[in-house]
């Protein structure tokens, strides 16, 4: 689940250029603003249908997760 986690980062980074969203201000990095429960969101640019394989990469529950074979298909 961790490496699900790193590759929702991954995809969000190489499919816009930057990290998801989230409160750059209070947090340095991606992990720990989903360790302190804020939600990360994909930025706009990216088609729906990736999004929304993306963004349950990135829950802070690793069971929430999906497993590789389902970001595969």
């Amino acid at each position: 689940a961790c490496d699900i986690f790193a590759l929702g980062l991954m995809f969000s980074l190489y499919l816009t250029g930057q990290l998801p969203e989230y409160d750059t201000a209070k947090y340095n990095y991606p992990c720990a603003a989903v360790g302190d429960g804020e939600k990360l969101k994909v930025k706009s640019g990216v088609p729906t249908g990736l999004a929304a394989i993306i963004e349950p990469m990135l829950q802070a529950n690793p069971a929430s997760r999906p497993n590789i074979q389902q970001v595969f298909e």
